[in-house]
């Protein structure tokens, strides 16, 4: 008896479309089912309708930056926090795990 795979669900949270389109585009060449947004706020009511697996999410985004919005990340949603970042400093790195973060991507 066959299995069926579900499509991993990723939300990706980036402010740069250049940074952002090209990955999503990847990742969906790859079987995953993908959402891509601008900010925290527009992230909010993805998280009911869609619920994704993964978030993958920049540290920098503009107004609410990624590392305030774990705390509240993690209380409404069970999904995996990779923090994604252009900043590669290592209390950087450190600070998004003790916020909550699974992993750090940093794009050096």
């Amino acid at each position: 008896m066959e299995i069926p795979m579900t499509s991993i669900r990723i939300a990706l949270v980036d402010d740069e479309p250049d940074f952002r389109q090209p990955v999503a585009r990847y990742l969906r060449k790859r079987g995953m089912t993908m959402h891509e947004v601008g900010s925290i706020e527009a992230l909010q009511p993805l998280l009911l309708e869609f619920a994704p697996n993964i978030i993958l999410l920049d540290v920098g985004l503009p107004g609410k930056n990624g590392l305030d919005a774990l705390k509240r990340l993690r209380e409404e949603s069970k999904a995996g926090v990779i923090m994604v970042t252009a900043r590669g400093r290592l209390e950087e790195r450190i600070e998004g795990l003790d916020r909550g973060a699974d992993s750090i991507f940093a794009n050096r």
